[in-house]
């Protein structure tokens, strides 16, 4: 694991290069699936998670695509520790089954383009998932069982709401 340092110029110092790079090279080192972290170089704090927000805010900044609004309503809504420790599993398995569709889809049409169709500005890229359907000849354990696991989330998820509701 690459360790980067943060100095209190807010300048990144990439250990392993012996110099400086910027946050497009931090989105570049995750669009690679490159393991690092970065640290704080006085104190030795991780500020992974802060810089890599900063690489998402910096992204929308420059007209990228960036994450749902409701995605982020979201994530401000569960800043309870309970909410968030749920949000946090829940995410995970989101993105489990994300990473294993994109697999699927490779290996069963390697001449389709992964890139999602782009969604009116109040609809999610799961909500254009739903909407997709699966191509004829198309293994019945990718897509399909895929937007099952979805369902079974989304329907374990406002089981947690309600719980979370209750006194």
């Amino acid at each position: 694991m690459v360790t980067i340092k943060r100095y209190p110029n807010r300048r990144l110092y990439d250990s392993q290069l012996s110099s400086y790079i910027t946050l497009g090279d931090i989105a570049e080192r995750v669009r690679r699936a490159e393991d690092f972290r970065v640290i704080d170089a006085k104190s030795g704090q991780d500020l992974t998670r802060r810089v890599l927000t900063q690489v998402v805010l910096e992204e929308a900044r420059q007209g990228e695509a960036g994450p749902p609004v409701e995605f982020l309503r979201h994530l401000i809504l569960a800043s309870d520790p309970d909410k968030q420790s749920f949000l946090n599993w829940y995410l995970g398995q989101a993105l489990e089954a994300y990473g294993r569709m994109q697999a699927d889809w490779k290996t069963s049409a390697p001449e389709v383009p992964l890139a999602p169709r782009r969604a009116s500005s109040d609809q999610t890229d799961t909500q254009a998932v739903e909407t997709s359907e699966p191509k004829a000849g198309q293994s019945s354990s990718s897509p399909g069982n895929l937007l099952d696991e979805m369902n079974e989330l989304r329907r374990r998820m406002a089981e947690m709401e309600q719980r979370l509701k209750q006194p």
